[in-house]
């Protein structure tokens, strides 16, 4: 999984620097809403009442990670050319004993690095995130990470990023590509 990631992150980092065939775009401010799908990776650890033994427990089965397909949509607004507030959803994949497994709703402030001279921007996210994991209580925890857009348009763009919203499961990460609109 990993190698997919740096190929498809390598392959848009030279789109964005080398596709210049829409440059000095201006980038928008106001309000926003993208959406993104991607491979969620979602980790969590069951604790063990085996502490009598002195085996090494590292290959137990107490350390559970599944990759599924998951999805984002955010609504923000972009005060200025390096600094927005936004809030989203996130589905981190589909369980089989709900329609939406692992989920959480976030708030966070963005930070942005502006290239207006090619279209792009890079950008990081803190915040709280909501967390519903599957098979554990939901809990209010910290949010943070990380992607670039790309404007195609003055008003549309193609974003990649990378998210993760901390649980009492686990972390719950998000790789995702999608598009975004100013409103």
């Amino acid at each position: 999984m990993k190698k997919h990631i740096k190929k498809i992150f390598s392959g848009f980092i030279i789109f964005i620097l080398f596709g210049n065939a829409f440059a000095h775009i201006p980038i928008p401010r106001g309000w926003y809403a993208d959406g993104s799908v991607g491979i969620t990776n979602t980790n969590s650890s069951n604790d063990s009442n085996d502490n009598n033994d002195n085996n090494d427990d590292s290959n137990d089965d107490n350390n559970n990670s599944s990759t599924a397909l998951g999805f984002n949509v955010n609504v923000g607004y972009k005060f200025l050319p390096f600094f927005g507030v936004e809030g989203g959803y996130t589905t981190y994949g589909k369980s089989s004993s709900s329609f939406t497994g692992n989920h959480a709703f976030d708030i966070a402030a963005k930070a942005i690095i502006p290239f207006p001279e090619v279209g792009a921007e890079l950008y990081a996210k803190l915040g709280g995130a909501q967390t519903y994991p599957e098979d554990d209580g939901n809990s209010t925890n910290l949010f943070y990470g990380f992607g670039a857009d790309y404007w195609l348009y003055s008003n549309m763009s193609i974003l990649m990023q990378w998210t993760q919203a901390k649980s009492n499961a686990g972390p719950l990460n998000l790789f995702s590509i999608g598009i975004g609109f100013l409103v």
